[in-house]
């Protein structure tokens, strides 16, 4: 009887585990990227809404780290050598032929994945120094390409979760290598609502299809989604990964779906930069904002004017 009673509550904790654990779902070759936490926002996985959604769950393994929450694994360490972008993408792939941890698949991230380990609610590092104990405050490469120029590369700034312009390939930078799941390196694909909004299915978020001419402070920013009664009202400013996750890193301006997302009058023609919601961590007064003009993330003061896109 005892045998059966300890039989019971295994299988009904292993439940109750794989319940709570958000699992990586993938859509047409793309790996969903975690938010930041946050309740009020539907998740990437069959999680209720009321559940703490975290960003990361990391499991260690002797030289690498899993994200149980986007499925990819991780060299925890890296060897905090400066590459060009040719080394760094050759030295992931030598990482794989000397079989590291024992996989053979090893690679240099995507942007998106590269920004999946951005906690914004930190900095210097802006990331989990527990899972990543030796993350420098520079820039990393990701294996994102300016498709404008094969000569021009992507990479985050550990220092602050920033993305910048696209760089030359002969930068200097560090590199941390991935491996598993499916390489991340496009958004999409959309669903346009009659209602006047799109959805996303990599991520299940719902999205403002047309926006206002008219740019914003950022209090104003969050005024206008908090109001706006299109189908039904309930939207909000997305955060930064949400508005990160339409970028399209293979178009030119602007670096995302104009079909999905169609743009006219003076935006059409105009510095597209967009406001988050996420609060700059070093200086509280900015805010980070995203610029589909030249796809980068980067800090910007509250009084600034940018322009809304809102999201639920």
């Amino acid at each position: 009887m005892s045998k059966q009673f300890s039989c019971y509550w295994s299988v009904l904790f292993l439940l109750l585990f794989i319940l709570r654990v958000p699992i990586a779902h993938s859509h047409n070759n793309v790996v969903v990227i975690p938010l930041l936490k946050e309740k009020r926002i539907e998740p990437f996985a069959p999680v209720p809404i009321d559940r703490e959604i975290p960003d990361s769950v990391y499991i260690n393994g002797l030289i690498t780290i899993t994200d149980t929450v986007t499925g990819l694994e991780w060299q925890r360490v890296d060897d905090n050598t400066p590459r060009t972008y040719n080394d760094a993408y050759s030295y992931c792939i030598n990482l794989g032929n000397a079989n590291f941890g024992g996989h053979r698949d090893w690679r240099l991230p995507s942007i998106w994945e590269l920004q999946s380990l951005v906690d914004y609610r930190q900095a210097y590092p802006a990331i989990n120094t527990n899972a990543f104990p030796n993350t420098d405050q520079v820039e990393y490469w990701s294996s994102t390409i300016d498709e404008r120029s094969a000569a021009y590369a992507y990479a985050v700034n550990f220092e602050d979760g920033a993305i910048n312009d696209s760089v030359t390939k002969s930068h200097l930078y560090l590199t941390r290598c991935v491996r598993a799941g499916v390489p991340y390196d496009s958004n999409g694909p959309y669903i346009i609502n009659e209602s006047g909004t799109v959805t996303d299915l990599s991520t299940g978020l719902e999205w403002q299809r047309e926006v206002e001419n008219q740019i914003r402070t950022y209090s104003q920013a969050q005024f206008f989604c908090a109001q706006l009664p299109l189908s039904g009202g309930g939207w909000r400013l997305p955060n930064v990964k949400e508005l990160s996750s339409i970028f399209d890193y293979r178009l030119d301006e602007p670096m995302f779906d104009s079909i999905a997302f169609p743009l006219s009058g003076p935006l059409a023609s105009g510095i597209k930069t967009f406001w988050s919601e996420t609060s700059y961590y070093i200086d509280g007064s900015n805010a980070w904002r995203i610029g589909f003009s030249w796809g980068s993330v980067s800090p910007a003061g509250r009084s600034v004017e940018y322009y809304v896109r809102c999201v639920r």
